[in-house]
């Protein structure tokens, strides 16, 4: 182990706090947080944490084989270690196992921290979570919980939970699958134990402009009682536009219309 100074210390929490993180992500988060942020030293505290076995450095592989530009940051073991020692919840453990290590996964994570972060910027009354858990202890969990990517809280006002979609069928089926479980939870438990506002909006994000509307047609035909539904896409979401120019709400099919379709 080699001794931290303050600015090594954020650095690793913030990497802890978002998952995964681009240098861009951390950057925004760190400043967030009130750091000031030198990119030179930035780049240099990254590459001593990553040699030291406290950060580790990955490069996401696409489908097709090819390697994304920016490389992506996670807890190595001295890291994680670290923030034990600090009396820090790890927050890999438990939740990352082998399905979350795929490039699929870990982009949807970095796709849900940018979108928070663009959402929340540097006000510091908007609470932030990657990947936050909600669950009902009941005999069935796998109906009972979710996991929002990405949550935006502005007490007395908005919530969002963030959901990004990769252009992969298998991410289609998982969306609806958690639009299921958020309706069952939320029913269950109600806004103000699950310490949301009832004024909630999940924000569905695609990968490029073509794919969200795809996306927004498919969704305009479900139906959901417990929360508003909007779309936006990677470029967009990231845009110097106020937020409600930077995403699109999504007008589902009402209950009636729904029971008028079948009849």
């Amino acid at each position: 182990y080699i001794e931290l100074d303050p600015f090594q210390t954020e650095i690793v929490k913030s990497v802890n706090a978002l998952l995964f993180a681009t240098r861009q992500l951390i950057k925004k988060y760190l400043i967030r947080q009130g750091a000031k942020v030198k990119d030179k030293l930035l780049d240099k505290q990254l590459k001593r944490l990553s040699y030291n076995n406290y950060l580790r450095k990955m490069a996401c592989v696409s489908p097709d084989g090819s390697k994304s530009v920016s490389k992506t940051y996670t807890l190595d073991r001295k890291g994680k270690g670290f923030l034990r020692h600090m009396g820090v919840k790890v927050r890999l453990e438990g939740y990352v196992n082998d399905r979350i290590r795929t490039p699929g996964q870990v982009k949807k994570i970095l796709a849900a921290n940018q979108a928070m972060l663009a959402i929340a910027g540097n006000d510091k009354d908007i609470y932030i979570e990657t990947a936050k858990m909600y669950i009902v202890n009941e005999k069935h969990p796998r109906n009972r919980l979710f996991r929002a990517l990405g949550f935006v809280n502005a007490a007395g006002n908005d919530s969002y939970f963030i959901q990004p979609v990769r252009n992969e069928k298998d991410n289609v089926t998982d969306l609806l699958d958690k639009l299921y479980r958020m309706e069952k939870v939320i029913k269950k438990v109600g806004f103000s134990d699950l310490k949301i506002e009832k004024n909630l909006t999940v924000i569905v994000v695609a990968e490029n402009k073509v794919w969200m509307e795809y996306l927004k047609n498919l969704l305009e035909k479900k139906h959901y009682t417990h929360f508003r539904l909007a779309i936006t896409y990677d470029r967009l979401i990231v845009s110097d536009l106020p937020l409600d120019k930077k995403i699109d709400s999504i007008r589902t099919t009402s209950f009636v219309q729904k029971v008028l379709s079948i009849a």
